[in-house]
């Protein structure tokens, strides 16, 4: 059975510092594994056989720590842990902003609202007319007419005799002839 020594035990062992155990390490007198212990027998041939001074060297049962595996697995659980909650805290951050953004909106169509609430009830302007100027030369350029309302043609049949002449129309005809009604076409005919 092999028993493998991490630096830090083989330096307690012979009463070394680690310092000393590296340099031997580096000047390539004393090797060590791919998992960096150094063996016990590979320890005696560079430092020669360990006295026991206080303690009796216990070697690592490799059951008794746990596998770089598992240790692997673990680091990579925490690193996927904090990448969720870095993304669960930016999700928040991000309905945070949504909601103000809703709240800001809202409270602009409610401005909005109450100011077509306030428009609607505001009492209208009355509508005065715009006065006409007198002048001399406002009147100079307007001539003079009959009638400047327009009469409304009315076209009830209580207005109209049998023969299509309105009381307006009979009054224009009555002052074209001199006092007698103007007839129409068929009037004439048969009369």
């Amino acid at each position: 059975m092999t028993t493998q020594l991490s630096v830090i035990e083989v330096a307690e062992l012979y009463g070394f510092n680690r310092q000393t155990v590296y340099k031997r390490i580096n000047k390539g007198e004393l090797s060590k594994n791919s998992d960096g212990k150094i063996d016990l027998a590979e320890a005696i041939r560079v430092f020669g056989e360990p006295a026991s001074r206080n303690k009796p060297v216990t070697p690592i049962n490799p059951e008794d720590t746990v596998p770089s595996l598992e240790v692997d697995m673990l680091r990579e659980q925490v690193d996927i842990l904090r990448e969720q909650l870095r993304l669960s805290m930016d999700r928040e951050r991000l309905a945070k902003d949504r909601e103000e953004v809703a709240l800001d909106r809202e409270q602009f169509y409610q401005n909005q609202i109450e100011m077509m609430q306030r428009l609607l009830m505001a009492p209208k302007p009355s509508e005065e007319p715009v006065p006409v100027p007198d002048t001399p030369s406002a009147q100079n350029d307007v001539q003079p007419s009959e009638d400047v309302t327009p009469k409304a043609e009315s076209t009830s049949p209580v207005d109209k005799d049998l023969h299509g002449v309105t009381p307006d129309t009979a009054a224009q005809n009555k002052s074209d002839d001199g006092g007698a009604p103007k007839k129409g076409f068929w009037s004439s005919l048969f009369q």
